[in-house]
């Protein structure tokens, strides 16, 4: 199927997604007595368009065929070693003779999530680790994230900064914690800073070549203003992932663009930071994503952001008097044009060290997850790290950590000793690599 239907298809179900739904889920209906398996992932896909209340109702009724269909619906894992980069421990557990106060690992990616529902004992590792999931894209109506309470009893906390998937989550009922943070909420803000630097650009778009990100809304914005104002000056900096640079350098023509926006491909972090500093405004314009962190990693650097407010996936909450402008697609080119002169009244930097930092969400765990001293801050870079200790290869101590309770090696007699001599391990590696630190676990 060509691309450009594939993206008309994608867009029209994004923006009838109700209707769609409500014809999914009854289909769905129809399908069940004859396949609960086709039914099962035919209504997923209605709830990952829109979670109705009818919807969740069937799911909700479906449980017992759900857990059946989960084998099938469940993506293969994929190698320990190398998505152990996707899995860090953000506290290690207290072990001793009276008893285990947990640890915490972070996963991030949803992809990574199969992982522990073929080959990791799961139940088993919750006993010494809270597990907190980072999803990588909004609607969580997934396999990849039901499967979680079939395997494991105790509470999973899970990153939700879409209101319809913390609403979906709290809904059905299962033992999901939903958090109000999101991969927008781990920016390192010692990297992505203020760089005071001259204005050279009215708006920049950070995106790449695939259809969802809507690039072509953006030049069309651009090719209107520039009718208005023939001096405005946009930017597109452009990942190669996607359809590749052929395709938006005839999104460039279409719009007659040539020489009027400056395209910048595959930049490097330290050019794509001075870009964000030189530009008043970044834009978010996909109908549907995870929570986006180039909208963040603009403000981290104070330049305001233009969300459109049929995003599904970006806290709108994040978007304030203080960080930007929440606008319909249709108003586009007038929030744009609005930015021109009025860029200035605008903090996003200040807002966001004092909210939504990497140190104020993890804040923000300490308070919700019990009896934990110390939480490591991490950062996505764009995987996960510590943002205080970037040289501690976090991975390393992840994959060792999976080996412990993978399902063809796991020894629950040696499981315990095993974690104490990997922590130890840990902060003896740590002390090593920074031996300036001290106090708190650092004395261990």
């Amino acid at each position: 199927m060509p691309s450009s239907i594939k993206l008309y298809l994608h867009n029209l179900g994004l923006i009838n997604r109700k209707p769609l739904s409500f014809t999914l889920h009854k289909i769905s209906l129809v399908v069940r007595f004859i396949s609960s398996y086709h039914a099962d992932k035919l209504l997923l896909k209605a709830l990952r368009l829109h979670a109705s209340s009818d919807c969740i109702k069937t799911l909700k009724n479906s449980t017992e065929s759900l857990e059946r269909s989960l084998d099938k619906l469940v993506s293969e894992s994929g190698r320990l070693s190398s998505l152990s980069k996707r899995i860090i421990v953000l506290s290690w557990p207290s072990i001793s003779d009276k008893g285990t106060t947990k640890g915490i690992i972070l996963i991030s990616f949803t992809t990574t999530f199969s992982l522990f529902y073929r080959d990791i004992k799961t139940e088993e590792l919750t006993d010494f680790f809270e597990i907190i999931l980072e999803p990588s894209s909004s609607g969580y109506a997934d396999p990849e994230i039901l499967f979680w309470p079939f395997i494991c009893r105790k509470n999973i906390y899970i990153q939700a900064t879409e209101v319809e998937d913390r609403a979906f989550l709290e809904s059905i009922s299962y033992n999901f914690i939903p958090l109000t943070i999101g991969a927008s909420n781990w920016v390192n803000t010692d990297e992505f800073s203020f760089l005071n630097l001259k204005k050279e650009y009215d708006s920049v778009y950070v995106a790449n070549s695939n259809p969802v990100k809507r690039v072509d809304r953006y030049l069309s914005a651009v090719a209107n203003i520039i009718n208005i104002v023939p001096e405005y000056r946009a930017a597109l900096i452009c990942a190669d992932w996607g359809l590749g640079r052929e395709y938006i350098k005839a999104l460039i023509d279409r719009h007659g663009l040539n020489g009027k926006i400056d395209i910048l491909f595959s930049l490097t972090k330290s050019d794509i930071i001075r870009y964000l500093n030189l530009s008043k405004v970044n834009v978010l314009l996909s109908l549907k994503e995870g929570s986006n962190r180039s909208l963040f990693e603009a403000m981290s650097c104070n330049t305001p952001v233009i969300c459109i407010y049929e995003n599904i996936g970006v806290n709108k909450e994040y978007i304030n008097q203080h960080t930007g402008k929440l606008v319909y697609d249709k108003f586009l080119e007038d929030a744009l044009l609005y930015m021109i002169r009025n860029y200035t009244r605008y903090k996003p930097r200040k807002w966001l060290i004092e909210n939504i930092s990497a140190e104020k969400s993890t804040e923000l765990l300490m308070s919700v997850i019990p009896n934990q001293s110390e939480i490591f801050v991490k950062i996505n870079n764009p995987e996960v790290s510590y943002k205080d200790y970037p040289l501690l290869k976090h991975s390393k101590y992840s994959q060792s950590l999976l080996h412990i309770f993978s399902a063809g090696q796991y020894d629950k007699a040696s499981a315990r000793e095993d974690i104490i001599r990997l922590k130890s391990e840990f902060y003896s590696d740590l002390k090593s690599t920074y031996p300036e630190i001290s106090g708190g676990e650092a004395n261990q």
